[in-house]
């Protein structure tokens, strides 16, 4: 969930009172209770105060329902099936859908007659249990080689590297590559992993996947709580949820087919143990303790391993772990990988959270006075992704078209790492805070206080990773490096040059330690207008501080540098053998990962100012919000060879040649570099309204105006991605990636008067329904412009066209105008900003029926009937945006159609 433009990992997630969050992404809650076991969802923006500030400037807070003094409970299930749903816009049918959610929550006093009556008053259980099953046919697609271009058939041009000359046409008017000069092992894998086209309509997505997805799960509760006297109040309880999830294809390498197919195997735990003690008639302090433990098990089952298919063969330099796995194939034009990805070795991860947080409030007089601390300590466990087992890419470069190459085994790269490392990456972060709430009168009220915060960066153990520095680099222990990436190496070669091993002589754990105290203050105000309670303003400013994920900071890519891990990056190289037939293998020029020595959290500086007013039975509002990022994480290459002759990059990069020939940093490949140097803002104006009609009718509406703008496009604000020129941050900056323009959402209950008078029956069955539903209407967020086509070099996004402008046909085979970016000329970046493409739009509506049955006076059963877009309404999210591929323009995806939801619901 992004909330004021900060992206999904800039909101803080607690259950009742305890860190909820897996510190590895900083987007994931270990724990999602089910709805039955929920008693209470608050969340807090604009404002919020330094209590609340541990991460980002909002967060989101869950506390669940407890035992009473009398027993309660419910039983719940809830069914969909296709049955009763629409067909997606881009399926031929309505697909399989089978999903049941049932279970059910009990709780009251802990008492033994006789052996321990006053349970009834002192103890209390609470227990819930979820089950879930999801059989949903997938619509993946894809675009695969049709039967004529695995025979070396083509209908467009293409070239002969030999000659450079186009290959010969047969009478039918097709390019033909001979059959002598097809690579056997590029067929052999094609045709094992890569299946046939079955979708003919698709045109160039010509490939359709509607194989189930198939989940299973379970989430389970325990809560126990017991008050001694009327001052102690101590609470302990469980969180457990397992999950099987077999996916469809191997979608982490971006593949439609069923050759392979990913799996997941995850358990999330949560336990809390709290205090809560009343230490005077003004004086409370809480204490709580939780442990969070998140594993996960990846598996892929089909074609895997090299022995399944003999008649492939493949001489990688390295031979070590995993390498006996398929590689990954990738292409430009839009034609879909396939293959083993690069990060699908992990097999085993996990995250535990160890938090200790203590709240203490005080009332004085006319002040509120709270203070704190928050601890967290975590360690992450988990395979650094590397591409032990070989990737390769074919752009076209040679014959004009990328099937072409890879029949031909002419490759435009190749990268392998020697091994995968599982490192222990270990993380604090200590807060402390203290804020005052003053009502200075009855009209008046203020809230001040900061926050003091030790979050130094996350590390590995001691010797166990290393990072370059630039300081440190001797040009005279430099190899020299071949025109294919390779090196020779000489007399004072030192494969280690420049490079600092975390926690030996002198290095910090984390490689620096130079920012780690951090303060962050907040202040705000709250001012009855006119003194009547109909007219308030609020505002507030604030500075929050946060660290960004693990992998977004060197802490787990610089375990795979040298000399623990050895990796190649070759250009040009013959496919399936990048080494040639010879018994030696090259020497690599390793690529590095590192960080900025000065990197710091991020900085959020947030701001808000509402104005709220009561007009009869209407309740209004009107506000401002925004904030202003800084220190946001950016990888940038610090071995890119500099601008040179009037080119934004050295144009030799695009001639085949690879680009660190000409690096600073001689001996090495990429030194994908974290800083903290990027930046990003969002501004938001919101206005809401809402009203309860004397009819049994509750309507409430709220837009949102917002703009967000970053130097980082993506939906993580805390994450890291590269930049396409290092040289040149400020020409990454554009639309961010969660930049909703507008949004309206109106939701609405209300209690149908139909037969209210009605007895008996008629009464029974047909009186007392309630109709509910939820209407938004959104613009579309902003897509990135990219490129897919031959001898891109280093530019990542295209020109813009000159006399073109960028208008939306808003067609399924053209959303935008596609001539209004080309690809640039070699030598230089492309100048198209990010997010500058408007994705489609949203217009939904959710509605429901439901009716309380009762059955007694405590007993009552609920069915519910819930209908999700109801109308049937496409909303297309998925558009082609690269410069080259087959589809470029096109509308590739839609959202859910509408898909009906019964229930039943019993309760005591």
């Amino acid at each position: 969930m992004s909330i004021n433009g900060m992206g999904v990992s800039g909101t803080l997630y607690e259950l009742d009172g305890v860190w909820n969050m897996n510190t590895g992404n900083m987007t994931q809650t270990t724990i999602l209770p089910n709805p039955d076991s929920i008693q209470e969802v608050r969340t807090l923006q604009n404002n919020v105060g330094p209590k609340y500030t541990l991460l980002g400037a909002s967060i989101v807070l869950v506390a669940t329902r407890s035992g009473t003094k009398d027993f309660h409970g419910t039983g719940f299930e809830y069914l969909r099936n296709d049955a009763f749903d629409a067909r997606n816009f881009f399926s031929p049918k309505v697909l399989p859908l089978k999903q049941n959610i049932f279970g059910g929550t009990l709780g009251g006093p802990l008492f033994i007659p006789k052996l321990y009556p006053r349970g009834k008053n002192q103890t209390f259980f609470f227990i819930s249990d979820q089950g879930t099953t999801r059989h949903i046919a997938s619509t993946l697609f894809g675009a695969t080689p049709s039967d004529a271009m695995r025979n070396g058939l083509f209908s467009n041009k293409i070239n002969d590297p030999l000659t450079g000359a186009p290959f010969p046409q047969n009478s039918a008017g097709q390019y033909v590559i001979p059959q002598s000069r097809i690579n056997p092992d590029s067929l052999t894998l094609l045709n094992a992993l890569a299946q046939a086209p079955n979708y003919v309509a698709g045109g160039f997505r010509n490939f359709l996947n509607t194989a189930p997805e198939i989940i299973t799960q379970n989430d389970a509760q325990g809560k126990l709580e017991h008050n001694i006297g009327e001052k102690i109040h101590l609470m302990g309880e469980y969180f457990d949820t397992r999950q099987k999830d077999q996916l469809p294809a191997e979608s982490w390498a971006g593949s439609p087919f069923t050759t392979n197919r990913q799996s997941f195997d995850t358990r999330s735990k949560l336990a809390v143990l709290q205090a809560t003690v009343i230490l005077s008639p003004n004086m409370v302090n809480q204490t709580s303790i939780g442990v969070n433990d998140y594993v996960v098990d990846l598996g892929v089952s089909g074609l895997v391993y090299r022995e399944q298919l003999p008649a492939f063969h493949e001489n990688d330099p390295y031979h070590g772990f995993l390498a006996n796995r398929l590689p990954l194939i990738n292409f430009a034009g839009g034609w879909s990988s396939f293959g083993i990805t690069a990060s699908q070795p992990l097999v085993h991860a996990s995250d535990l959270e160890s938090t200790l947080t203590d709240d203490w409030s005080w009332i004085k007089g006319s002040h509120n006075i709270e203070a704190g601390l928050n601890i967290v300590f975590s360690t992450k466990r988990q395979n650094a992704f590397s591409a032990s087992n070989g990737s390769w890419f074919f752009s076209g470069r040679f014959t004009g078209d990328p099937i072409a190459d890879y029949l031909l085994g002419s490759a435009a790269s190749f990268s392998q790492t020697s091994t995968e490392r599982r490192p222990y990456i270990h993380g604090a972060i200590v807060a402390e805070y203290l804020q005052d709430t003053w009502k200075v009168n009855r009209r008046l009220t203020l809230n001040y206080g900061t926050r003091l915060m030790y979050m130094p960066l996350p590390h590995a153990q001691p010797g166990y990773a290393t990072a370059f520095v630039p300081s440190k680099f001797d040009n005279s222990k430099t190899p020299i490096v071949n025109k294919n990436g390779t090196i020779t190496v000489t007399p004072n070669y030192d494969p280690l040059n420049g490079l600092v091993t975390n926690g030996v002589n002198g290095v910090p754990l984390q490689f620096t330690d130079k920012h780690t105290w951090y303060l962050a203050p907040t202040a705000g105000f709250a001012w009855d207008v006119f003194g009547d309670a109909k007219t308030s303003l609020r505002g507030g400013f604030g500075i929050t501080r946060s660290r960004v994920f693990t992998g977004a900071d060197c802490t787990y890519s610089c375990v795979s540098n040298p000399p623990f891990v050895q990796n190649i990056n070759l250009s040009n190289p013959s496919f399936p053998n990048p080494v040639g037939t010879g018994s030696t293998n090259p020497s690599p020029a390793p690529g590095l990962s590192s960080l900025s020595f000065d990197n710091q959290a991020v900085a959020v500086y947030t701001y808000s100012l509402t104005a709220e007013h009561q007009f009869g039975n209407w309740f209004a509002s009107l506000g401002g919000a925004g904030n202003e990022v800084r220190h946001l994480a950016v990888g940038l290459d610090a071995n890119l060879a500099y601008p040179s002759g009037g080119y934004d990059f050295n144009p030799s990069i695009n001639t085949g040649t690879s680009a660190y020939l000409y690096g600073p940093y001689q001996g090495y490949g990429g030194i994908n570099t974290s800083t903290s140097g990027a930046n990003a803002n969002w501004h938001g104006l919101m206005a809401s309204v809402r009203r309860s009609f004397s009819n049994g009718l509750f309507v409430s509406g709220s837009y949102t105006w917002a703009h967000g703008l970053s130097e980082v496009f993506g939906t993580s604000i805390f994450g890291t991605s590269g930049t396409q020129n290092p040289f040149n941050l400020k020409s990454s900056y554009g639309n961010s990636a969660v930049d909703v323009r507008h949004l309206l959402a109106v939701s609405y209950i209300w209690d149908l008067p139909f037969l209210k008078n009605s007895t008996g029956l008629t009464r029974a069955v047909f009186a007392g329904w309630k109709y509910t539903g939820i209407t938004t209407l959104q613009t579309g967020l902003p897509l990135s412009p990219g490129l897919s086509v031959a001898n891109q070099g280093l530019a990542q996004r295209p020109n813009v066209a000159a006399g073109q402008t960028l208008t939306y046909p808003k067609k399924v085979s053209q959303w935008f105008n596609t001539a209004a970016f080309v690809a640039p000329p070699f030598g230089y970046f492309g100048n198209a900003s990010p997010g500058s493409i408007r994705g489609p739009g949203l217009i939904n509506f959710d509605m429901g029926l439901y009716k309380d049955f009762r059955i007694t006076e405590r007993q009552s059963v609920q069915f519910r009937s819930e209908f999700f877009n109801i109308f049937n309404h496409t909303n297309f999210n998925g558009v082609s945006t690269a410069v080259g591929a087959g589809n470029y323009g096109q509308l590739t995806s839609a959202r859910d159609p509408r898909i009906i939801e019964f229930s039943l619901r019993y309760s005591f």
